[in-house]
């Protein structure tokens, strides 16, 4: 079980670092003002995922900027009074109300894009990373091909799930500001997990593969997403590829 655990704690870890290297992309292929577009609902997502993390840190708001001309928002806040954890909630907290929202989104348009469920067997897995980025990639191309584009609430659900996936991750601010505090969470969460275990004789089948399951599912989303991040990026570097390459020949 321990190995069960430890593959699920650097799921949220791989996400982040996934998604700042699909970041660093969209920042050097997509025009800056294009980029701003995209991003202002995810930005508003992630400020407002700040400021919410606050109330159960116990630290308060002063300010809240959602969105700038230069297309970055900002929170204010006092120290949080819960020690450690405090930071890592308000830290994190981009990341996990981003992907809460790309969730309530897909369901609330319907399910414009059918990513599918996560089985009891890849839930026990002890290759879990492995087991969700393979998946991910395998039904990717079906959920694309299957959505109706021709409903304007699959051209919603593209426009937020892209903005949303490209501003979830933290900044580096805020990992640095919780660096500390997700030691000691990641070693209490080891440590209570073990003692469950030896204590209590807690095994996998006693509700850790259901916690797993949700944790594989929400995060097959955001991989999703970033999935269709790098094909969009991908098509705009053509593009200008291309107009680059017309200039060229005009002169």
């Amino acid at each position: 079980m321990l190995m069960l655990i430890i593959n699920a704690l650097l799921i949220p870890f791989a996400i982040i670092m996934i998604g700042y290297g699909v970041r660093l992309l969209a920042m050097r292929h997509v025009p800056r003002k294009l980029l701003i577009f995209w991003t202002y609902p995810g930005v508003a997502i992630h400020e407002l995922s700040h400021a919410g993390a606050c109330i159960p840190a116990l630290a308060k708001v002063q300010k809240i900027t959602l969105f700038t001309a230069s297309g970055e928002g900002e929170v204010q806040h006092t120290q949080p009074r819960l020690k450690y954890v405090g930071p890592v909630m308000i830290s994190m907290a981009p990341l996990v109300g981003g992907i809460a929202a790309l969730v309530v989104l897909n369901w609330l348009l319907g399910y414009p894009f059918r990513i599918g469920e996560v089985s009891g067997d890849a839930a026990r897995s002890s290759k879990l990373l492995y087991a969700l980025i393979l998946t991910t990639v395998e039904r990717a191309p079906s959920a694309l091909w299957n959505a109706n584009w021709l409903d304007v609430r699959t051209w919603a659900m593209l426009y937020l799930g892209v903005s949303i996936s490209l501003t979830m991750m933290p900044s580096k601010q805020d990992m640095k500001n919780c660096a500390l505090g997700m030691v000691v969470v990641i070693a209490l969460t080891l440590v209570i997990w073990l003692l469950l275990e030896q204590v209590l004789g807690l095994s996998e089948g006693a509700g850790l593969s259901r916690a797993v399951t949700w944790v594989l599912g929400f995060s097959r989303v955001a991989l999703f997403f970033y999935l269709i991040d790098l094909l969009l990026i991908l098509i705009l570097w053509g593009i200008g590829k291309m107009l680059a390459g017309q200039k060229q020949t005009k002169r």
